[in-house]
């Protein structure tokens, strides 16, 4: 299960584990590019913060889709 937030400033994804084993996941996508993973963790008693750019995030998208190797991901333009 997930929900979508639309902020002024960002959006927020949130992800659920449906089978109560993994704490959520917020995925912040701010407005300059920069993304946000944030998951609780319990063994210090707070959130784990990872700091990408929407490039990366882009690149773990296409990777899921991926046979093993190296990739550079080149965008089509369409006019």
């Amino acid at each position: 299960m997930y929900s979508v937030e639309m902020e002024e400033n960002c959006s927020v994804i949130t992800t659920l584990d449906e089978d109560d084993a993994y704490e959520d996941v917020k995925v912040t996508i701010a407005n300059d590019g920069t993304v946000y993973m944030q998951q609780f963790n319990e063994g210090i008693s707070r959130e784990d913060i990872i700091y990408m750019s929407y490039n990366q995030l882009k690149d773990i998208l296409n990777a899921i889709h991926s046979p093993e190797g190296c990739y550079y991901v080149i965008e089509k333009v369409t006019l």
